[in-house]
C-alpha cells in the first residue's frame, strides 16, 4: 500500500555554486561516502549529485514529517543496483520514522538534464492485517 509520495526539482547551478564554496564541508553535510564516490565516478559528478540532492529531498516528503526527528542528510542515501536501477537505504533516524510508519521501502525514480534534476519517489507501508 502506498503510504506517501513525493517529488523535489533542484537546480543543477545551486549544487554547483554550493560545491565551489566549500566542496568538502557541502558534500560531507548531503552526502554519504557512497554517494560521493558514485558520483565521482561519472563523467558529470554534479549533474549526479543533483539528483541525489532531490532524492533526499524527495523521499523525506514521503514521510510528511518533514524534517522533524532528526533527520539529516545522510540518513537518506541512494544507492544502485548493478543494472543501475536506483533504491533507496535508509539510515538513522530516516529509518526510525520509516520504522515508525510502517514503511518498508521507498522507491525512487531520478532524471536529470543540462539545468535541472528531479526525484519522484514513493513509500510503501506493507501491514499486515490481523484477523
Amino acid at each position: 500500500m502506498v503510504y506517501g509520495i513525493g517529488v523535489d526539482i533542484v537546480s543543477r547551478n545551486r549544487v554547483h555554486e554550493a560545491l565551489k564554496r566549500n566542496e568538502k564541508a557541502f558534500l560531507k553535510f548531503v552526502f554519504t561516502r557512497k554517494e560521493i564516490e558514485y558520483a565521482y565516478k561519472c563523467q558529470d559528478a554534479v549533474s549526479h549529485l543533483s539528483v541525489f540532492f532531490a532524492a533526499k529531498e524527495a523521499v523525506l516528503k514521503t514521510f510528511g514529517t518533514g524534517w522533524k526527528g532528526g533527520v539529516r542528510l545522510t540518513d537518506i542515501e541512494v544507492l544502485h543496483t548493478s543494472s543501475g536501477k536506483p533504491e533507496i537505504n535508509l539510515l538513522g533516524n530516516a529509518k526510525k520514522i520509516a520504522q515508525s510508519l510502517s514503511v518498508t521501502k521507498v522507491l525512487i525514480s531520478l532524471s536529470f538534464e543540462d539545468s535541472y534534476a528531479i526525484a519522484y519517489a514513493v513509500a510503501l507501508n506493507c501491514i499486515e492485517e490481523k484477523p
